[in-house]
């Protein structure tokens, strides 16, 4: 009977890989240990299998990053004026509304810049840069641009990127979940019809999720650009486009 089965896998694998069905070749029937109710152990065929959801939806909230850049002659110039300006961005952003708790700081240096003398091949500090970078959360999506634009008008000449997500990812567990299972369970009988068998009961089940955000970078010489062209243009546009929401499931069926 062993042999029969065996046979039976390696024919069902073949034709797996033929149509293209998302089970993967590990995927087998086994004979297997189960425990039952009363505890005792008893022999089954068990087959594993391992589904897929995934829905795409809309973000809700972005998180933006800008960045203040000085250059001056000392470092206690370039972290003073650095300092200043920073202080008029988050001025700005936080009269659009922004928290406090929504803002931070994520990260501050001050290092020299240096120029390379070609003619003895030697470097020289040729004065300071200080940086500021800024992390700013929105929860008003229509409002990213505007948040941008704001902050480079105050002083900011650094963007790092727009990262899109979700407040609340736990909305989607539900509907993922029954999206994975369904995915298993068609498998399963998929892999039991071919065996001439058919799927009885579930041993054990292990669940994962995952959210895949897209991150929409912003040139920041043409934020610059635009905020001194003010007049003729109406704005940075940022596009939020769509997240993949992901989970999957690994069951263990005992088929008969």
């Amino acid at each position: 009977m062993k042999r029969i089965i065996t046979l039976i896998l390696a024919a069902v694998f073949a034709l797996a890989l033929l149509t293209g069905c998302s089970a993967k070749v590990s995927d087998a029937a086994v004979y297997d240990t189960v425990q039952q109710k009363d505890g005792n152990l008893v022999a089954a065929t068990t087959i594993t299998v391992t589904g897929y959801g995934k829905m795409t939806v809309k973000p809700d909230m972005a998180t933006v990053s800008v960045g203040v850049r000085t250059d001056e002659a000392t470092a206690e110039l370039a972290s003073s004026k650095n300092a200043e300006i920073v202080e008029k961005v988050l001025a700005a952003v936080k009269k659009m509304g922004i928290n406090d708790d929504d803002i931070t700081t994520e990260n501050y240096s001050i290092y020299p810049n240096y120029v390379y003398n070609q003619a003895d091949g030697t470097e020289s500090v040729n004065g300071y840069q200080a940086n500021t970078m800024l992390s700013v959360k929105c929860y008003d999506i229509e409002n990213v641009g505007s948040v941008i634009d704001t902050a480079v008008a105050a002083g900011a000449n650094q963007t790092y990127g727009v990262y899109f997500s979700i407040k609340d990812k736990s909305i989607y567990d539900k509907d993922l979940a029954k999206l994975a299972a369904e995915d298993a369970l068609r498998q399963a009988e998929a892999y039991a019809e071919a065996l001439g068998m058919k799927v009885k009961k579930v041993v054990s089940a292990t669940t994962g999720a995952q959210i895949n955000d897209p991150v929409i970078y912003v040139n920041a010489d043409e934020a610059v650009a635009e905020e001194k062209d003010a007049v003729t243009t109406s704005g940075t546009s940022i596009q939020q486009g769509t997240l993949d929401v992901s989970a999957n499931i690994i069951i263990k069926y005992i088929i008969e």
